[in-house]
């Protein structure tokens, strides 16, 4: 029952990025982040083999963030969007391919932190920002610091298994 949640709530919510990107976008990572919650509280001594499903359903919908990117104007966040899903999908690859996965970490998901930076940026000032001011670059490298720490903390440190076992 729970891996049907799961799925259906995967499968669906990334819709809502093709009609609201910026708080479909929202969603879509919120739900990928309460999935392993889900199954943890169906499957309390675990349900092994979900984090290569995990990835599929995250390929699922950065797809749709990709098809928002080709819609906007700028040629260069166009590149900078297509380069930085293209160079996580080779991580994602790399994991199915050899089950490694502290090879996540040497391939940032820093595509959804540029397109949720962008489709924020369209969604709340209502103009495409320009990615040539440093404020905006140097805001950005923040971000970016933000998801390879993330990065470190999910797949190569054991700070998430203390903090889920209550630091024991």
């Amino acid at each position: 029952m729970g891996l049907l949640i799961v799925l259906l709530v995967r499968l669906l919510i990334p819709l809502t990025i093709l009609r609201w990107p910026f708080w479909g976008g929202v969603a879509s990572l919120a739900a990928d982040f309460l999935d392993f919650e889900i199954l943890n509280y169906f499957y309390p001594q675990g349900f092994g083999g979900y984090q290569i499903l995990d990835k599929l359903l995250d390929t699922y919908y950065l797809s749709f963030e990709l098809y928002i990117i080709y819609q906007w104007t700028s040629m260069q966040a166009k590149k900078i969007g297509l380069g930085l899903f293209i160079y996580r999908m080779l991580g994602v690859i790399l994991f199915v391919l050899t089950g490694l996965e502290k090879i996540l970490f040497l391939f940032p998901n820093l595509f959804e932190m540029f397109f949720l930076f962008y489709a924020g940026y369209l969604h709340f000032l209502k103009k495409e920002p320009d990615l040539g001011k440093v404020w905006l670059r140097v805001f950005l490298a923040g971000l970016f610091i933000y998801k390879i720490a993330l990065e470190f903390t999910l797949h190569v440190s054991d700070w998430t298994t203390l903090i889920r076992a209550g630091g024991q």
